[in-house]
């Protein structure tokens, strides 16, 4: 994930901060380097999905999307799939 914000206070490691930042920002894209912890995961269509909370319905939810070449190339190299390599 990446974005940046106009503002070196907020912090952009909170998931609330960045979605509050993204809809002010939009149309417009926000750009930067996130850390987030990962609550969830799931795999539909070889994709695998990604949750900073357990349901990712959840206004607070973040949702990183893993492409399939990706989650494989990652299961090469560190010998987990993504979804046990990032949740804790």
């Amino acid at each position: 994930m990446s974005a940046c914000s106009s503002s070196p206070s907020t912090n952009l490691n909170d998931a609330m901060n960045l979605i509050v930042l993204t809809e002010s920002n939009a149309p417009n894209a926000v750009e930067g380097s996130f850390k987030f912890k990962i609550k969830a995961s799931g795999v539909k269509r070889g994709e695998v999905f990604l949750n900073t909370e357990l349901d990712y319905r959840d206004r607070r939810s973040i949702t990183v999307t893993i492409a399939p070449n990706i989650a494989s190339a990652l299961l090469e190299k560190y010998g987990a799939t993504p979804e046990t390599f990032f949740c804790e």
